[in-house]
């Protein structure tokens, strides 16, 4: 059972009606803007049909009852924001004022200071359905004070609850100990909601049409130029890519091993002349060989001599490879000759 609900003693009250016309109303909006012409006219007509009996049955000369039978009665009707919000124009504008006069004289009686009950029946309200209310206010000093009654509960610090109920007695300002934070206190934006909508032209999608809208056209010329737009990043995206690893494929076909290069020394004391070919002395290999014949007992320190020589004989080998290289001779050249010191 919602809160409005709450004390009454029969179905035919005035805030749920009011709702479920309004739904109707919506419902010929939105067939209208779906091309159902014939669904949009039949809920149209039972709407405007439902409106009209609902203010024969609720509107008195200073307040809007609960139930449509107790005229001492009175109820917030909250429910007017959704007329507003969705633009349908289906409640008159005397119920606005009615209830407009009715808010200000309540809260000038100062009877409850955190806000209006939401029925004659019972003393609590809700917070969110207060905010509803202030929105639909046309004088700028009435919703001032109903906001202000808010906050005044918001504020508060008399009770053991720190948070800002949802639900609470208007009078005293207490709570249920099983009352906490809520989502629906997000009803506090409703005024930011209400300044957002009316930017929005609801009147193409007011009246019934039996074809695609100016709207809908627009809307497929938006989702048209979206998908263009994306399909577009793709494609650079995707050129980048295959552009980006052909570049590095390229580069490393260019790369090159630098070999190390070591000043060679002479291979004897007889200059080779152009032409000639050159001719190694054996003692060059024989001071390897005179080493590694040795026998490994000799001395304890035979081993490290040998490979230092082993070493330096690989460097002056290499050396004369690379003087060689220089020369010409490499390439050109038959194998090199041995002779005998």
């Amino acid at each position: 059972m919602t809160l409005d609900r709450k004390g009454t003693t029969k179905d035919d009250y005035t805030t749920v009606g009011l709702k479920g016309i309004i739904g109707i109303s919506a419902m010929a909006r939105i067939s209208a803007a779906l091309g159902f012409s014939n669904d949009s006219e039949i809920y149209l007509s039972n709407a405007t049909s439902f409106i009209q009996d609902w203010q024969t049955k609720t509107v008195k000369s200073d307040h809007i009852t609960m139930e449509f039978k107790d005229e001492e009665s009175f109820a917030l009707l909250y429910d007017l924001y959704a007329d507003t919000l969705l633009g349908t124009n289906l409640v008159d504008q005397t119920v606005y004022e009615t209830h407009e006069s009715f808010c200000q004289s309540s809260l000038s009686s100062k009877k409850y200071p955190f806000g209006i009950p939401v029925s004659s029946y019972i003393s609590e309200t809700k917070s969110m359905w207060s905010m509803f209310t202030a929105a639909t206010l046309k004088n700028n000093q009435t919703r001032d004070n109903l906001i202000h009654s808010m906050f005044a509960r918001a504020t508060f610090n008399q009770s053991s609850q720190r948070n800002f109920p949802l639900i609470y007695d208007s009078a005293s300002g207490l709570s249920q100990p099983a009352e906490g934070a809520n989502p629906q206190q997000g009803g506090m934006f409703a005024l930011l909601a209400l300044g957002a909508s009316r930017a929005i032209d609801t009147k193409t999608t007011g009246s019934p049409t039996s074809g695609p809208s100016k709207s809908q056209t627009k809307a497929g010329k938006i989702v048209g130029i979206v998908i263009g737009s994306v399909g577009t990043l793709a494609l650079i995206m995707t050129a980048t890519f295959f552009f980006w690893r052909r570049k590095n494929l390229l580069a490393q076909k260019h790369l090159a091993v630098i070999p190390n290069v070591f000043q060679a020394e002479p291979l004897g004391d007889e200059e080779v002349e152009r032409g000639e070919r050159p001719r190694l002395s054996r003692s060059h290999f024989a001071k390897g060989t005179n080493h590694s014949s040795t026998s490994p007992s000799s001395s304890p320190e035979q081993p490290q001599l040998e490979t230092t020589q082993l070493r330096n004989d690989l460097i002056n080998l290499r050396r004369e490879m690379e003087e060689m290289r220089a020369q010409g001779y490499y390439e050109t050249m038959p194998p090199p000759q041995y002779i005998a010191d």
